[in-house]
């Protein structure tokens, strides 16, 4: 392990901002770009196997780096580059400073708008992928990215697998086997999709079916779409086949949603692949139109505050008698609060002025003098 101060490669260690099993993430400074980057080192311990050949984990670190270097995309963390010094494999990232996704999981202060666009934005980074023929293969809160500049990224790209096309036909044959080795499945099993976990053929879809998930509980507060049969840790695919395992709809557990947010996250939900959405791109043209419908509706409503009348204006009403159709306008939220807390001020001026100045008032004011 580095500590601040020290340098690998051309690069300044300031600071480990990550650890795993495999290695260490740092932020760190390149004095030739001058800029601070992301520095992701594999373990010297990890890095080779006993016969002093690359390991499986370094291996997977380069392949994560040459990969996604092609993918460029405001929703994924760019690579700047990849390399191996001293038989130590390294990538140098984009430093995204924010917070991960699943911090905010579960938090009801985060307004239904706002997770949809974060939605709309991983969505878009994984259209992305798949157009450059990249499966991600674990998409999970974990690594999502919110940065501090509102934008939301992608990044471990570390089990992703390269396909020559984006495969959506089942008939056509997959460029690669599933795993990168001969029995493994790579993934996370509570997100992976079907047919991801039973290690048959994957494509964008697979990862439309993990984010999916994912959607389910940023939108359910916590929720997740197995409910509390899957327990933590076990394939989804298994929990297929418990008794009444199928997820609930979306709608009946966030009850809150914008018409039409359930359906998506259903659709990508969806057990077979040929059932959910033929890209991530179709998810995000379905995700932006809501976003931009409740936005309207939400300036709409603005407008109708700044522009309602005060309680002295006469309010429009219908005209039975000439037969009008105009419907009556109704008083704001905002503007029924005011009108109440006027209402109030005048029945206690009426109160006290009734007290002063009425017969029980004089009465009493005479006694005193």
């Amino acid at each position: 392990m580095f500590l601040a101060g020290d340098t690998f490669h051309r690069y300044r260690i300031e600071e480990k901002i990550g650890e795993g099993g495999l290695g260490f993430v740092y932020r760190a400074y390149d004095p030739i770009l001058h800029r601070e980057i992301a520095l992701k080192i594999v373990r010297p311990e990890v890095a080779r196997t006993p016969s002093g050949q690359l390991s499986e984990a370094a291996l997977r670190l380069m392949r994560e780096g040459r990969a996604v270097a092609s993918l460029n995309h405001r929703n994924a963390v760019g690579i700047f580059d990849v390399g191996e010094i001293d038989g130590t494999p390294y990538i140098a990232m984009e430093l995204a400073p924010g917070k991960l996704l699943s911090t905010y999981v579960g938090d009801d202060d985060v307004p239904i708008r706002l997770r949809i666009g974060w939605l709309a934005q991983i969505a878009c980074g994984l259209d992305a992928a798949h157009k450059e023929g990249l499966v991600h293969r674990d998409v999970k809160p974990e690594n999502v990215m919110v940065c501090d500049n509102g934008e939301v990224k992608l990044f471990d790209f570390g089990v992703v697998k390269r396909v020559t096309a984006p495969v959506l036909d089942d008939s056509e044959p997959n460029s690669e086997p599933v795993a990168t080795r001969v029995g493994a499945v790579m993934g996370t099993p509570l997100y992976m999709a079907p047919e991801q976990a039973l290690g048959e053929a994957v494509d964008g879809r697979s990862d439309q079916f993990a984010w999916a998930t994912l959607a389910y509980e940023l939108l359910s507060g916590g929720v997740h779409p197995i409910l509390g049969k899957n327990p933590r840790g076990v394939p989804i695919v298994i929990s297929w086949f418990q008794p009444g395992a199928g997820p609930k709809r979306l709608a009946d557990v966030a009850l809150e949603l914008p018409a039409g947010v359930s359906d998506i996250v259903m659709k990508a939900l969806s057990k077979l692949p040929a059932d959910r959405f033929a890209s991530m791109g179709e998810i995000v043209a379905a995700l932006e139109a809501i976003g931009k419908a409740m936005d309207a509706a939400e300036q709409a409503g603005d407008a109708e505050i700044a522009a309602a009348p005060t309680m002295w204006q006469p309010m429009p009403i219908m005209d039975a008698m000439s037969g009008g159709t105009s419907r009556p306008r109704l008083l704001s939220r905002k503007a029924k609060a005011w009108a109440w807390a006027l209402a109030g001020v005048l029945v206690v001026s009426v109160a006290v002025l009734g007290y002063r100045f009425g017969p029980w008032g004089r009465r009493h004011v005479a006694q005193h003098h």
